[in-house]
C-alpha cells in the first residue's frame, strides 16, 4: 500500500505547529500518515463486506468514503496525541484521572 504526504499535510502540520520544533513538525506529520494508513484500511474493510452487511451498519457502499472521512482518531483506533508521548494523565481503575 503506498501512502503519499501531500503538500496539504506539509501545510497542515506546519501551520498547526507554527513556532515549535521541528521534531514536533515531524509527529505531526507522521501522525497525518498514521491517519491516512488507517483510513485506507478502514475502506478496505468495509469494502469487503457485502451489501447486507454494510446495510446493517447503516451506510450504502457508495457512502464508504464519506463516511470513513468522518471517523475521528478514536474511531481508527489511534491513540491522543498526548498518550504517544506519554504525557496523558494517570487513569485509576475507576477511570478517573490522577
Amino acid at each position: 500500500m503506498s501512502v503519499y504526504i501531500t503538500r496539504e499535510m506539509i501545510r497542515d502540520a506546519a501551520s498547526a505547529a507554527k513556532g515549535e520544533s521541528v521534531a514536533t513538525l515531524t509527529r505531526r506529520l507522521a501522525r497525518m500518515v498514521v491517519r491516512q494508513v488507517q483510513r485506507r484500511r478502514a475502506i478496505a474493510q468495509l469494502n469487503a463486506m457485502d451489501d447486507d452487511q454494510l446495510r446493517d451498519i447503516g451506510i450504502e457502499r457508495s457512502q464508504i468514503r464519506q463516511a470513513v472521512s468522518g471517523f475521528t482518531d478514536r474511531d481508527l483506533g489511534l491513540p491522543r496525541a498526548d498518550e504517544q508521548r506519554g504525557t496523558a494523565p494517570h487513569r485509576t481503575p475507576g477511570g478517573l484521572a490522577a
